[in-house]
């Protein structure tokens, strides 16, 4: 996948960015956490809808696309203090996730494949990429190439590790 940002730089390894602290806003949602993830206030309707998400909606595809899906699992529904969780493909993609962002964006666009491309297309531009997740999916298409763009640059460190 081939990554242009203002931000490029040498991507860091996966193991050091799961250990990196996030930013003082929450990049999903928009609002006030704490600079440390592991403090940051998770609300009642988030929980609820990764617990939807990961034991009914998604628990078939995460088990049989997800290598580490047990951990996915704990992560997800126990709140793990982690700042972050590398979700690894049987393909032997990788995405990191950083811990705010809702299981239910990677689910319905990794998982359930909710975009359903007829085709691979040869060109896929991802403007506002986030973390990757659909550049991901788009880069599987054989001969596939992603352009991926994104101006958050805590975003930015997790789209270069994707």
């Amino acid at each position: 996948m081939l990554l242009l940002s203002k931000f490029l730089a040498a991507p860091n390894s996966t193991t050091s960015l799961l250990s990196q602290e996030l930013s003082p806003v929450s990049w999903k949602y928009g609002r006030e956490t704490s600079a440390n993830a592991s403090e940051a206030p998770f609300r009642r309707r988030e929980y609820l809808s990764n617990a939807l998400w990961l034991l009914f909606l998604a628990f078939g595809p995460l088990v049989r696309e997800v290598q580490n899906w047990p951990t996915v699992l704990r992560y997800y529904l126990c709140r793990r203090s982690a700042p972050a969780i590398a979700i690894h493909f049987w393909n032997h993609d990788i995405l990191v996730a950083p811990r705010d962002y809702i299981f239910e964006a990677i689910a319905g666009t990794l998982l359930v494949n909710s975009y359903r491309f007829r085709r691979s297309p040869s060109v896929v531009v991802d403007v506002g990429a986030s973390i990757g997740d659909f550049a991901l999916l788009a880069s599987r298409g054989n001969g596939t190439r992603v352009y991926a763009f994104e101006k958050d640059s805590g975003y930015v460190r997790y789209l270069k590790t994707t």
